[in-house]
């Protein structure tokens, strides 16, 4: 039986692929479990699969991780999972960061499933912030959410969560330092809100340690706005608010669970009265 990460890898686009690079790329990519293999060979042929990524060369990519006669990653799980030792990145870290095609991620998923829930050591982020932070397409986002749907409802050391970072403006290229003068920007896309709010609805109205929500950062961000995004982002919103209004309001036990300085038992009561009276014409 072909094992899924070998049909993703036999079912790569081969146009204009010329074969004698292939294999030139192929010697360049030799198994990392080899032990034979030094540390500077290692490091050259990481270098090799940062180059291909920083050039989004995703065939060549996929080439350097995966043997293409049997589908087998070239890495091994250690490797994989402290690719960026420094900084905490897994390898599928690393990939998200250089906006790939959904292939790839279900390749890196299908191979280290792990890879998914693994959170970034500076910043406690998983592949979902990660890929969102840089401007991931939805299929990518969906994937990642099929791998580990728990991530959409993790925060960062920022208080994020991933539907905050798809919110803002990110830089094209992760390999460059944006300057004041580059246009070159992603701008949220309502699909991946989409994915994102029917996910995990709640995360809309979640604020960070700035306090700001996503909505907040869409805003304030320089990013186009489009209608249909804000409609999604609105529209969960009010949903959400209306069903925490419902749930708190409909029995007199809710009353002693609520953290009010300063209000008497009968103050809260009336006030849950009035949320009541409120709740349904809230549209």
């Amino acid at each position: 039986m072909v094992s899924s990460v070998q049909q993703i890898v036999m079912n790569i686009p081969m146009n204009q692929f010329d074969l004698a690079r292939r294999n030139t790329i192929e010697s360049q990519a030799m198994p990392f479990e080899s032990n034979n293999l030094s540390d500077i060979e290692r490091r050259k042929r990481e270098e090799s699969l940062q180059d291909f990524l920083d050039k989004q060369d995703w065939e060549s990519v996929m080439v350097s991780l995966f043997n293409e006669k049997n589908g087998h990653p070239k890495f091994s799980k250690a490797h994989a999972q402290v690719f960026e030792g420094q900084s905490g990145h897994n390898l599928l870290h690393v990939v998200c960061r250089h906006q790939p095609p959904s292939l790839v991620v279900e390749a890196l998923v299908g191979a280290w499933p792990f890879l998914s829930s693994d959170l970034t050591s500076e910043s406690n982020q998983s592949a979902l912030h990660i890929a969102t932070m840089h401007g991931a397409r939805s299929d990518v986002v969906k994937v990642l959410l099929r791998a580990n749907g728990n991530a959409a409802s993790q925060k960062d050391k920022f208080g994020r969560l991933p539907l905050h970072w798809a919110c803002c403006p990110r830089y094209y290229a992760a390999s460059k330092t944006p300057t004041p003068d580059d246009t070159e920007w992603i701008n949220p896309g309502s699909a991946v809100i989409r994915a994102l709010c029917e996910h995990f609805p709640s995360a809309v109205n979640m604020e960070d340690i700035d306090g700001c929500n996503p909505i907040e950062l869409a805003l304030q961000g320089e990013a186009h706005i489009g209608k249909n995004m804000l409609k999604v982002l609105l529209d969960t919103s009010v949903a959400e608010w209306n069903a925490k209004i419902e749930s708190i309001t409909k029995d007199d036990t809710t009353v002693d669970s609520f953290y009010m300085p300063g209000y008497s038992r009968s103050a809260k009561k009336e006030l849950l009265e009035r949320c009541r009276c409120l709740a349904p014409s809230i549209k």
